[in-house]
Parts: structure tokens; C-alpha cells; sequence
């Protein structure tokens, strides 16, 4: 999923989006130990970033 694909979904999708990134992050050393809070405002700092990139990435760069 890229960015611009988070950007188009709508508020449900994106909720689901937040709990697929979270879950799929949850090991992640520096990324996993954010709140939920936190790991949405990372989520929309990187879409908002990086549009083109996938959404994982975006939040690794």
C-alpha cells in the first residue's frame, strides 16, 4: 500500500490501515514502541512526506 493509497481510503479503511501498520511494526526497534497516537502521527507525517513511497517505507525514511 503506497501513500496515496492511504490518502484515498476512507476513515474506516484508514483505522484498519493504523492496526495492520501497528501489528506489522510491533517488532520494529524504534518504530514498535510507539503509542497508537504516536504511530498515527508518524503515519501521517511520512504519507505526507513521501506520497509515492509504500506506506512501511515512507515510515522508515
Amino acid at each position: 500500500m503506497t501513500c496515496k493509497d492511504h490518502n484515498a481510503a476512507s476513515h474506516e479503511g484508514v483505522v484498519k490501515i493504523g492496526s495492520t501498520v501497528r501489528e506489522a511494526l510491533k517488532n520494529d526497534p524504534k518504530l514498535g514502541k510507539l503509542s497508537q497516537a504516536n504511530l498515527l502521527m508518524a503515519i501521517n507525517n511520512a504519507r505526507e512526506a513521501h506520497k509515492d513511497a509504500k506506506l512501511i517505507d515512507a515510515l522508515h525514511m
